[in-house]
């Protein structure tokens, strides 16, 4: 019938740009909690993927960023805490400055790990509103 079997999955799906638009911009989530940016995408992505034409895409590469990031955020936490207490356990005297080196250290590591996040999720999120491709990376592949 020469049909391509593509098109006969998609042909119960409609285009709704609005969804994928409210799909990127759920990952702004993770601003209020790391765990919200996984969850609130995962959410909208199981509702509409095979009702919405692209959702299924985007959603699985909103999610894989996302568990990436909260990866990398959540082994950073653990390796900052067993530097700082390896940091202190060595030290032989105690100054003013200490606390500062310590809270520039974290304030560093997860400031530039959220600023990463913000800066992929908005420019995501801009090139959805231009229906272009999108770019999440690092990502590891677990839900495909």
């Amino acid at each position: 019938m020469n049909v391509d079997p593509g098109d006969l999955l998609n042909c119960n799906k409609k285009d709704d740009i609005s969804y994928l638009r409210a799909l990127n911009v759920s990952a702004f989530s993770f601003l209020l909690f790391p765990l919200l940016g996984i969850l609130l995408p995962f959410i909208l992505w199981i509702t509409k993927k095979d009702q919405i034409k692209n959702v299924d895409h985007f959603g699985k590469q909103v999610i894989n960023f996302q568990i990436t990031w909260n990866l990398l955020l959540f082994t950073g936490l653990v390796g900052y805490t067993l530097w700082s207490r390896h940091m202190m356990a060595s030290m032989t005297e105690v100054s003013a400055s200490t606390p500062t080196i310590f809270f520039s250290t974290f304030f560093l590591i997860f400031g530039l790990l959220y600023l990463y996040n913000l800066l992929v999720t908005a420019i995501n999120v801009f090139w959805a509103n231009k229906e272009q491709k999108t770019w999440f990376h690092p990502k590891i592949n677990i839900i495909r």
